[in-house]
C-alpha cells in the first residue's frame, strides 16, 4: 500500500524563523507534516518508534553540531533509512563538502 502524503512527516532542526516559515509553507503545499525539534541533542530516540521520512537540518544553527546529528541518525537503526537534507548559507562551501562526506543525502543553500 502506498503511503499517502498525509502520513509523511519530516523532523526539522531549524531555529531561523524566516527559514522555518519557508519550510512550513513548502510542507503545507506538499501535504507533509512537520515536527520541529529545538536541538539535535539526543533527539533520535524520540523518532525511533515512528521514523520520519526525512530530516531537515539547518547546518548553520548556532550551538548545533551537524556532524553529531547525522551520526546519531545513521547510527539509530530505525532512522538509518531516512533521507537527511542539510541547508546552509551559500558561502559555506567547506561545510557543504564536509556535510556531504558525513552522510547528508542533500546539502543545499538556504537562499
Amino acid at each position: 500500500m502506498k503511503e499517502s502524503t498525509k502520513d509523511i512527516y519530516a523532523a526539522v532542526i531549524v531555529r531561523d524563523l524566516m527559514f522555518a516559515s519557508r519550510i512550513r509553507e513548502a510542507a503545507k503545499r506538499s501535504g507533509i507534516r512537520l515536527e520541529f525539534v529545538k536541538s539535535g541533542d539526543g533527539f533520535a530516540g524520540k523518532f525511533a518508534s515512528h521514523p520520519p521520512a526525512f530530516f531537515i537540518v539547518d547546518l548553520g544553527t548556532k550551538g548545533l553540531d551537524p556532524f553529531a546529528v547525522i551520526s546519531e541518525i545513521r547510527e539509530t537503526p530505525a532512522l538509518s533509512g531516512a533521507r537527511v537534507i542539510g541547508f546552509l548559507p551559500h558561502v559555506e562551501t567547506d561545510l557543504r563538502k564536509k556535510a556531504a562526506e558525513a552522510g547528508y543525502d542533500l546539502v543545499a543553500a538556504r537562499s
